[in-house]
Parts: C-alpha cells; sequence; structure tokens
C-alpha cells in the first residue's frame, strides 16, 4: 500500500510540473495527471487504519480530515498571497510568472513532503 501511495504521488507531482512551463502546453497533461491521479492519497485512511487499533479509527479519520482541510485552506490562502506579491500587469490581472512561482513552491513543498514520506522510520504500533 504505501508503495503504490509512493508511486502515485510522485507520478501526481511530476504531472504538476507542467504548471512550470511558460508556455502552458503541457496543460492536457497536468489535467489529465490531476484527473487521474489526485485522489491517490486517499489509500492513506487505510494505510492509516494498519497502523492503529480499531478502537481509534473515528478519531485517526476525523483528525485526518481535519489537517486535509486545514491544510487545503492555507495552501490556497498562501498561493494567493505569493501571486499578491508581484506587480499587476491590469487590474486583477497578474504576470504569468506569478502563478509559476506559487506553482513551483507548491510543487517544491509537495516533493518534500514525498521524500519524507519514503524515508525509512521506527514505527511503532500505537496501542488502545
Amino acid at each position: 500500500l504505501r508503495q503504490i501511495i509512493g508511486t502515485g504521488t510522485f507520478l501526481f507531482i511530476v504531472t504538476q510540473a507542467g504548471l512550470l512551463l511558460p508556455t502552458g502546453q503541457a496543460r492536457w497533461v497536468v489535467l489529465l495527471g490531476m484527473g487521474l491521479l489526485a485522489n491517490i492519497n486517499l489509500l492513506s485512511y487505510p494505510l492509516l487504519a494498519q497502523n492503529l487499533p480499531s478502537g481509534l479509527m473515528g478519531r485517526a479519520n476525523t483528525a485526518l480530515n481535519f489537517f486535509v482541510f486545514l491544510g487545503a485552506f492555507f495552501l490556497q490562502y498562501a498561493v494567493g498571497a505569493l501571486i499578491d506579491l508581484f506587480e499587476p500587469v491590469a487590474p486583477t490581472t497578474y504576470p504569468p510568472h506569478a502563478y509559476q512561482m506559487a506553482f513551483a513552491v507548491i510543487v517544491a513543498l509537495q516533493a518534500a513532503s514525498w521524500i519524507w514520506f519514503l524515508m525509512p522510520g521506527k514505527r511503532k504500533p500505537i496501542e488502545a
């Protein structure tokens, strides 16, 4: 299961790298990758279930959902804040390199978290 999540996440991150190209010609690769691979991380729920007693799964799923929504909110706000650092070329219109920089930060954060996911660590089961 960890290998499937790791491989799928790697492919997802690679397809997002098309957002960094200045021409926009890779948009179909990005859309295809997002459509096919965005939900691969849902497999983290059964992975979580393998490492926790069944009596804690409700709390663990709730906590995971909370952090996913909190993270999505924070990252969306951060992307907007990064884009706002650039001077608009027209009212409410920012230069393309502002978006590329914001997406580059997101892709770099995803790559760093993917590497952390792959790192072997001592994981001991949690007891109820």
